[in-house]
């Protein structure tokens, strides 16, 4: 059963290109993953390169090591899950960084639970 057979159709709907246009969202680039990647705006800022770590570490990078830790996490277990929230991320300056994942009709959106 599907959320319009629920709940009817919706009465507003809000795509993740407004988030982005808004600021909400920041679209991970393309050459990192083909199906629309997301990251709320406040990942983002953690993501960013650190003062003092400019040419150690890059931007591109640690959106790959964001990537790639929650391609690891939907690649297992219950595929019709489509929610996770137990991504575990490492970010020098942050620690360990708990990620929520959300796939949708949008793409994949990662966000910090304090975001929700």
């Amino acid at each position: 059963m599907t959320m319009s057979e629920i709940f009817g159709e919706p009465i507003y709907t809000y795509t993740a290109e407004q988030a982005v246009e808004d600021g909400l969202l920041v679209r991970v680039p393309a050459e990192l993953s083909r199906p629309p990647i997301y990251l709320s705006r406040a990942l983002f800022e953690l993501v960013k390169v650190p003062a003092g770590m400019e040419g150690i570490q890059d931007l591109m990078g640690r959106m790959a090591d964001v990537v790639n830790m929650a391609r690891l996490a939907f690649s297992g277990g219950d595929r019709e899950n489509t929610m996770r929230k137990n991504i575990r991320v490492i970010l020098r300056g942050h620690g360990t960084v708990k990620v929520w994942g959300v796939i949708d009709g949008a793409g994949l959106t990662l966000i910090l639970p304090s975001d929700y």
